[in-house]
């Protein structure tokens, strides 16, 4: 029997346990809507690539950044794998 139990706390000792962060994600409210466009590589006057692309306030886009990588941290990543650095 005593044998059994210290097999027991071993094995749970051993055992990785998920930590669920305490972090809670604030997304933010956009100051401006995002407004989409046609964009692409100009290459002498012809779009090379040309794909859908999203304009934010530079204030908007930062802080949705701020708060990715603040989550990402959150979640043990490193601060190269959320290019915090």
């Amino acid at each position: 029997m005593l044998l059994a139990g210290l097999a027991a706390v071993l094995i749970s000792g051993c055992s990785q346990v998920a930590v669920k962060s305490s972090y809670r994600v604030n997304v933010p409210i956009l100051t401006l809507e995002a407004r989409t466009f046609q964009c692409g590589v100009d290459r002498g006057g012809q779009i090379v690539l040309p794909q859908e692309c999203v304009a934010l306030l530079k204030r908007d886009y930062e802080a949705i950044v701020r708060e990715l990588k603040a989550a990402c941290l959150a979640n043990g990543q490193t601060a190269e794998e959320c290019q915090t650095n």
